[in-house]
């Protein structure tokens, strides 16, 4: 989508990661994508014809990329968006930072089992988790037995 979006000139459109609402309660593989916040983006046919084509090669896509959920930081993430733009990486989920006041380990592991391939890490947007909820957030993690990162190590 960021490479169609500057080839078609369609700069208005912001590409970013976006914080799991959707999910993980789907029992079927499932990719969200939306077209903006409005009836004038929704109406544009060109970003539909990206966001449709960016969907349909996500989900065909046989590259072999690590994968993780991710935990921290904002709704629209720009660090994680930047990092999937330029990394062999793909989250699966994105916990942002205001879910940590009702996060679990069952949301989490939740998650992990919900994310289509097997194995995903976790990874941390270390600079978007608040100082205060870091020592809950490492506590709840050390339970699980994969790899946890933060975003900058990766």
């Amino acid at each position: 989508m960021f490479r169609e979006k500057k080839r078609l000139n369609l700069e208005r459109f912001q590409v970013s990661c976006e914080g799991t609402h959707h999910g993980p309660s789907l029992d079927v593989p499932a990719l969200f994508v939306e077209i903006g916040s409005s009836k004038q983006e929704w109406s544009s046919p060109e970003a539909a014809e990206i966001v449709a084509h960016a969907a349909m090669a996500a989900a065909t896509c046989k590259e072999k990329v690590e994968v993780a959920v991710a935990l921290g930081g904002s709704h629209c993430n720009s660090r994680l968006t930047n990092h999937s733009l330029n990394s062999p990486i793909a989250f699966g989920h994105i916990l942002p930072s205001y879910t940590f006041n009702r996060l679990t380990a069952d949301i989490v592991r939740h998650c992990i089992e919900r994310t289509l391939e097997s194995n995903p890490m976790l990874i941390l947007d270390w600079k978007g988790i608040d100082g205060k909820q870091r020592e809950g957030l490492v506590e709840l993690l050390r339970f699980f037995d994969i790899p946890v990162r933060r975003l900058a190590e990766y």
